[in-house]
């Protein structure tokens, strides 16, 4: 082997001793990185097993061959390119290219190509190749699923802007198909021909050579579209010539070669299928079926809110209708109307446009019924709502809008606001005049609970420190577990105390609470090191951090405290300036590189170890040195965050790696940690480094911790992404609930309007609207404590509840014939909503699984009573049993035919277990279902 340049950077004959050589023989031998020494043509002079064993080959077969053998075609340019680069002289080149095997397969590898000269004149190159495969491979796939999800998104943004409208939504969707995924020639999206229909497909929207295909029906048992509807999975046709589930001679009339078909679900019914085709065979990769998923159950939930949209449409109808009836029978609509709990203004549009205001509308202002036309007509919203509300108002005069909902802000006749959500139906009436409803609900609870959790929300995220939340007068409002532990008080002991009281706030010179409050009234921050006093007397040193909370017209109304416990840290300093005399000594006599510098930079002193890792013979040749004429001209001198926060004390130490220059002039890459020694005032005065000579392994450790970040960051990205889902649902699920409890209320007032003139078609439409509407606020509210549960935010206030009358309302609530066996002295700790919910969801499944609940049996044994909820149904399959109680699960051989979602007993089960109870699965003797509620009994 020929003996190297050791620096590997210049050109220059250097003299390699017998120990030189040796050390990089077995360096060269022994590094896991393959390696090669070449002669100016590109000719093996020596490689090493790791090369050998990368390219599949024979160790000594690669002697005298050129890399170029087996260099991919697609790189030979770029590797001649890097190759003359390195001639010139222009120092190492790194650059990325693939290798092909001797078996054949194309390996990506990370080249490091530098020119050395040999002992004996000759000019050769050393070339270090790291195989990189799973890395490239893992940065081309975040390209497409970045490529994919930029796609998708501004799918969803196009579709949402037409969502209203169902034909707009299938054609956008059918042609946007032929964009986004490659290979793509034709799409089809067919629809099940009427509503749980599955035997006839109609093409309902067709794009590209399959848009002649629009409109016309397909037998879907012999289809591939078919199939996919009814299996509810994707399907990939790869050739229709050979493929036996297709119909081939519609493929043939259709030009279709190959294809791929994704099931289209609606509330949770599969309504279709969504189609791409191609006249070649095999044309799509192999993420065209996920990516056509995708898309189609985004089109699914738009087909689900177009048909929302629509019945929303017709019930607003039947509102118009209503109050065309209400104003024929002015007596029977007024008497709904004034004794509506409800608030409700009916207002005729127009200047001289008649009013009339109802009971429970005029005291949300502070008004009675007898002076509610002393209200000011929409004179108490206040200015910043007003213009949004003025102009609703115009609009809906000029005919340009029928509905309208808003959030407004109105004064009361006390003074104070109140929160304000506003909904509005316009109606025309016989003469011609046009007359708006506005149905109006306080929702400042509402507003205030939202604030409340989300302001608890972002707390909680910061659950490693002392976390209070004081009033401006320093009551406590809040204190989180980490504020127990390192105080010593409960959360029951201290909410409601002064802070400063409790903790016996001392504050550095200079300071008090009258500065920190002028402070954050000023900046809204503050930062300092105070001294508390523990429940135990044990003095705490903290690192308080002080944020001024406003509310929605920018008032003071809380402060936010972090406070640190850095009580050990300051012992720990002390400490250290007691033992100076021990660490000098094991300072001097340490086998390990170890220095001190000022606070400016100057080396200070200097151990053996560390001299001799500069070349230096004595440790007084290095100090008066400023660090500057020590770093090497590679290494960055810009100092991270990590040093401010060693400076305040947020850190002990600091670990990293830096180049250093030798006496001699050359450079030795040392790992140090260095720590901060400050004087009697906590200021920084000096820092103490530890270092060690880590040339030879770094390049080893580099490949490991590009690869941990890479898996860091998706996990990051991950846990992004499913916080944005629970929010996401749990905004959907308080934006349905409102439009619900509107629609409830108009289907209420058209009933009592109606009266006995109601025909039976109206009151049967009436009675399919009512269930419907309670259907889906069944689903809003287990969405909503999906959410919850998801979140980390149930919370149960267990109360003493006799249970027989308890369970004796639920029953008749919910089912007619039903027997309780329960003894009347039995009470237990429960909330009593909670168990309202959690028996009303059990009796609901015992009648869509079981054929409804036979008997409610109610036993009370010691601390505990048992609740059981039975039926003699078919039971619950053996092989189901386990996943029961699991999220979203539901059994196969019921989800064809029973609506639902897989929450219930998953809710269940968390709501017993947040009162202290749990809910468990019994077989019935003789056949059935028992659920078995457990709860803790009264004590006594």
């Amino acid at each position: 082997m020929p003996s190297l340049d050791p620096s590997g950077q210049r050109s220059t004959v250097m003299t390699a001793g017998p120990g030189d050589e040796g050390a990089f023989r077995i360096a060269f031998e022994a590094s896991p990185v393959g390696m090669a020494v070449l002669d100016d043509g590109g000719r093996c002079l020596q490689v090493n097993q790791a090369l050998a064993s990368l390219l599949g080959a024979d160790r000594s077969s690669l002697l005298g061959r050129s890399l170029y053998d087996f260099t991919h075609p697609d790189d030979v340019a770029l590797t001649m390119d890097q190759v003359a680069t390195a001639r010139e002289g222009s120092g190492a080149q790194s650059f990325e290219k693939r290798y092909v095997r001797v078996d054949g397969a194309a390996v990506w590898c990370a080249v490091r190509l530098s020119s050395v000269r040999a002992v004996d004149g000759r000019r050769v190159h050393l070339a270090h190749i790291r195989d990189v495969s799973i890395e490239h491979e893992l940065r081309q796939r975040e390209l497409r699923e970045r490529a994919l999800l930029d796609l998708l998104v501004a799918l969803q943004r196009d579709v949402a802007a037409v969502a209203h409208d169902r034909a707009a939504v299938l054609t956008l969707v059918a042609e946007r198909c032929l964009e986004m995924i490659v290979g793509t020639e034709g799409t089809a999206i067919e629809l099940a021909e009427q509503a749980h229909e599955s035997d006839r497909l109609v093409y309902a929207a067709a794009a590209g050579h399959l848009a002649s295909c629009l409109g016309i029906t397909v037998d879907a048992r012999a289809s591939l579209s078919g199939l996919a509807a009814r299996t509810g999975e994707t399907l990939v046709c790869r050739d229709s010539e050979t493929d036996d589930r297709v119909d081939r001679d519609a493929c043939r009339r259709t030009r279709v070669r190959s294809m791929v078909v994704a099931p289209i679900v609606s509330d949770g019914e599969r309504i279709g299928a969504l189609k791409i085709a191609s006249s070649r065979p095999d044309a799509f990769a192999g993420d065209a079926g996920h990516l056509l998923t995708l898309i189609a159950q985004n089109l699914g939930a738009a087909l689900r809110q177009a048909a929302d949209t629509e019945h929303i449409q017709r019930l607003l109808q039947t509102a118009r209708d209503a109050a065309a009836a209400a104003r024929r029978s002015e007596k029977r609509f007024r008497t709904a109307f004034l004794g509506s709990p409800l608030g409700m203004i009916v207002q005729e549009l127009g200047d001289n446009g008649t009013r009339q205001v109802n009971a429970a509308a005029a005291t949300m202002l502070g008004y009675t019924s007898e002076d509610a036309d002393d209200m000011p007509h929409g004179g108490t919203i206040e200015p910043a709502d007003r213009e949004r509300f003025d102009e609703i108002v115009r609009e809906m005069a000029a005919g340009q809008r029928t509905q309208a909902e808003l959030d407004v802000r109105s004064r009361h006749r006390d003074g104070h606001l109140v929160d304000l959500h506003l909904y509005a139906a316009v109606v025309a009436t016989d003469d011609g005049n046009r007359t708006v409803i506005w149905q109006i609900q306080d929702s400042t609870a509402q507003r205030e609970s939202t604030r409340v959790l989300t302001e608890r929300a972002r707390l909680l995220e910061l659950a490693n420190d002392a976390i209070v939340v004081h009033g401006m007068d320093g009551t406590i409002r809040y204190w989180n577990p980490a504020a127990e532990r390192i105080y010593g008080w409960s959360r029951e002991a201290a909410v409601g105390l002064d802070i400063d009281s409790l903790l016996r706030t001392r504050w550095a010179p200079g300071v008090d609470r009258a500065a920190v409050r002028a402070a954050l009234e000023q900046t809204g921050t503050w930062e300092g090191e105070v001294h508390h006093i523990a429940m135990s007397g044990a003095p705490l040193t903290v690192l308080a951090r002080k944020a001024l909370q406003r509310d929605e017209r920018g008032e003071p109304v809380a402060i936010l405290t972090i406070n640190t416990d850095i009580t050990e840290r300051r012992a720990a300093e002390a400490r250290l300036a007691a033992s100076e005399a021990l660490f000098r000594s094991q300072f001097e006599h340490s086998a390990v590189g170890q220095m001190i510098r000022t606070a400016d930079g100057v080396v200070e002193s200097a151990n053996p170890a560390f001299a001799a890792m500069l070349g230096f013979e004595s440790p007084d040749d290095l100090v008066g040195r400023h660090m500057s004429q020590l770093v090497s001209d590679t290494t960055a001198t810009q100092r991270g965050p990590e040093w401010a926060e060693l400076y305040v004390g947020k850190r002990d130490s600091i670990r990293s790696e830096i180049v250093l220059r030798r006496s001699g002039g050359t450079e030795v890459a040392l790992a140090y940690t260095t720590s901060i020694l400050r004087g009697v005032d906590g200021q920084p005065d000096r820092f103490v480094s530890i270092v060690q000579d880590v040339t030879e392994q770094r390049s080893a450790e580099r490949a490991r911790d590009d690869a941990i970040a890479t898996l860091e960051q998706r996990n990051a990205e991950l846990q992004r992404a499913n916080a944005l889902k629970t929010d996401l649902i749990g905004m959907l699920g308080h934006e349905m609930n409102n439009p619900l409890t509107v629609v409830g209320a108009m289907t209420e007032l058209a009933a009592d309007a109606w009266g006995a003139d109601c025909t039976d078609e109206q009151r049967t439409h009436l009675e399919d609207v009512e269930r419907n509407v309670q259907r889906l606020q069944r689903t809003v509210r287990e969405v909503l404590d999906q959410v919850t549960l998801e979140a980390g935010h149930l919370i149960a206030r267990p109360q003493l509840v006799e249970l027989a009358p308890a369970l004796r309302s639920v029953t008749t609530a919910v089912v007619s014939e039903v027997v309780v066996d329960c003894p009347d002295d039995v009470v237990a700790l429960v909330q009593p909503e909670h168990l309202e919910h959690i028996v009303a969801n059990l009796l609901s499944n015992a009648d869509k699984y079981g054929g409804g609940a036979e008997r409610i049996q109610v036993t009370a044994d010691g601390g505990t009573v048992t609740i059981d909820v039975i039926d003699h149904g078919p039971g619950v399959p053996e092989s189901f049993v386990d996943r029961l109680f699991t999220r979203f699960s539901r059994d196969e051989a019921t989800g064809a035919w029973v609506v639902g979602h897989g929450l219930g007993l998953y809710i269940v089960r968390e709501l017993a277990r947040a009162n202290g109870g749990d809910v468990t699965y019994l077989p019935t003797p003789g056949g059935g279902a028992t659920f078995r509620i457990s709860l803790t009994a009264a004590p006594g």
